[in-house]
């Protein structure tokens, strides 16, 4: 448990480090901190034995094994017979730049920690970029040491938030379907989009609620009616069905908090509003619209972990909203600059306590860490 607590820590510090140097203008020192932060949770990642992870010898090891004996490029995307041929072409490229199979944890996990930098760098101005780092290494950096693949979506996805806000449409339907060659989950990034149509009908936050609370009361017998009718096959849903998992708690509870402090913050802003305040009008609609957002991304999140007492799966996608909320919530925190202080310290706080909980479930089978390349 300590010991990724303390890489999380480090690597937060060096990009800290990093982005003070940049504000500077000191560019060989932000270079190296930087670079520092991407190398050494990557190497960390990198060296690991290769029984760390519930999913390493399923979804790593083998497939890495197959793809890496594979001739060729095309009998590599088609050893396996999954589909999610991203995945498979990375472990094609690492094979043949160097082949072992920690080089290619290592390129995976330098991807993931230097897609978050991008994306952290990008909102430097909006929020501070370390209240996205830090909650990503709490949240997600370990888990993503067992679920290579969606891991490695999810880091894609990041930037494909950035995309969006940026309204680079073209790039983030890129970014999104590059992600889903990784895992196919990743298409629920698209409840972006989805939330935006919301946002500009000016569709009340309450109905927008609401319509979740239907969709939760209704998901079983609506995943049977799809059954039923032929749209995806009873094989497919047999799969899913009755594969619950109750670890999501800790998830539930952050999330919970997420929703009702946006909620707060989006009736003050309403409030001032209302009194008229013209020069800070544009801002203050600015902010409603994240807290808009933000709302409603918990509110999926929240549904989707609902669901995940029933489908395993509805675990995973849950993952897509907290992109969003790991971004949007430190942009309302530095907002605040009343109690700026105070709110980020409770907000890292919380991934603290969920890290804490979730490391009494064993962190997906990552710890203790070992690696016999490091003598630990």
């Amino acid at each position: 448990m300590l010991f990724y607590s303390i890489v999380a820590t480090a690597a937060t510090v060096l990009y800290h480090l990093g982005i003070v140097s940049h504000r500077k203008k000191e560019a060989e020192l932000s270079i190296l901190f930087f670079s520092m932060y991407v190398l050494v949770p990557s190497i960390i990642g990198g060296v690991r034995d290769l029984d760390i992870g519930t999913d390493m010898d399923t979804y790593v090891v083998k497939f890495y094994n197959w793809i890496s004996a594979a001739n060729n490029l095309y009998n590599a995307l088609n050893v396996v017979g999954e589909k999610e041929y991203g995945y498979y072409l990375l472990n094609y490229l690492s094979s043949a730049v160097y082949d072992d199979i920690h080089f290619f944890l290592f390129v995976v996990e330098a991807i993931k920690i230097t897609l978050i930098g991008i994306t952290a760098f990008h909102f430097r101005k909006k929020c501070e970029p370390a209240l996205i780092v830090l909650p990503y290494f709490l949240f997600s950096w370990w888990y993503g040491l067992s679920m290579m693949r969606q891991s490695l979506a999810i880091a894609i996805c990041f930037l494909a938030f950035v995309k969006y806000t940026n309204r680079q449409y073209f790039h983030f339907s890129i970014l999104t379907l590059i992600a889903y060659a990784f895992h196919n989950s990743s298409i629920f990034i698209l409840l972006l989009p989805l939330i935006n149509i919301f946002v500009k009908r000016q569709i009340h936050i309450l109905v927008n609620l609401l319509i979740i609370v239907i969709l939760y009361l209704g998901a079983n017998t609506l995943v049977t009616t799809i059954s039923t009718i032929g749209i995806v096959s009873k094989e497919m849903t047999d799969r899913y069905i009755d594969t619950g998992v109750d670890s999501a708690k800790s998830n539930l509870l952050i999330t919970t908090i997420f929703l009702m402090y946006s909620l707060y913050r989006y009736y003050i802003c309403n409030l001032h509003i209302k009194k008229g305040l013209k020069e800070k009008s544009k801002a203050l609609r600015k902010q409603l619209v994240l807290m808009y957002m933000n709302t409603s991304l918990c509110a999926y999140s929240i549904f989707f972990l609902l669901m995940a007492k029933y489908f395993e799966v509805a675990y995973r996608v849950s993952y897509y909203p907290m992109i969003g909320i790991m971004i949007i919530t430190p942009i309302i925190i530095k907002a605040d600059k009343k109690y700026f202080r105070e709110a980020s310290v409770i907000y890292i706080m919380l991934y603290a306590f969920h890290y804490y909980l979730e490391s009494r479930h064993g962190l997906a089978d990552t710890i203790p860490y070992r690696s016999e390349i490091l003598g630990i």
